[in-house]
């Protein structure tokens, strides 16, 4: 499954993120646990597109995007 997140870390109630890159595909992102994180991208026409994504949401990342390193605080 080439369009997933590379790993997902978590210590000390800390989540680190790592997205690669790639121009070919798009991406589906699903929150299978945890707790809420913020997804987004912004557009060619610089717009921003913004979501809080909680456990069962997905996000789909559009065909064109660039890596990212996110760090989000877990709630208990």
């Amino acid at each position: 499954m080439a369009s997933a997140f590379r790993w997902l870390l978590q210590a000390w109630r800390l989540v680190e993120l790592f997205r690669f890159s790639h121009r070919g595909a798009t991406e589906l992102s699903v929150i299978v646990n945890g707790s809420s994180i913020a997804g987004g991208f912004i557009a060619s026409n610089n717009k921003v597109y913004l979501k809080v994504l909680n456990k069962g949401d997905t996000m789909v990342f559009p065909r064109v995007h660039y890596p990212s390193y996110c760090i989000y605080w877990l709630k208990q």
